[in-house]
């Protein structure tokens, strides 16, 4: 999770200069890079510099096609980025409890 620094700006800047951020070309390039390393499991990024993963409709299908296993951490709920994909200001606190419907 440290896109901040590294990841996300040389996206930005060199490789993915068109999405301006990481998206489905860079994370094809990290896929690629996972299987040479026979790794399959990936959190993506989820700092607020960065485009949620799901937020980007061409990643979901690049890792299926790659057959990547898509985590999250404690801090993404039912793997959604918890900085950028649920505003707590508009929708209230992210509580299934108390918001059953907005989260579903």
């Amino acid at each position: 999770n440290d896109e901040d620094w590294g990841l996300e700006p040389w996206a930005a800047k060199t490789f993915d200069p068109e999405k301006g951020n990481i998206g489905p070309k860079t994370y094809q390039r990290v896929f690629e890079l996972m299987w040479r390393l026979k790794a399959n499991t990936l959190w993506p990024a989820m700092h607020s510099v960065s485009t949620p993963f799901f937020g980007d409709p061409g990643n979901a299908p690049l890792a299926k096609r790659y057959a990547i296993v898509i985590g999250s951490s404690h801090a993404e709920p039912m793997l959604r980025n918890n900085l950028r994909e649920w505003d707590e200001g508009q929708r209230g606190g992210f509580d299934f409890t108390r918001r059953p419907q907005a989260i579903l």
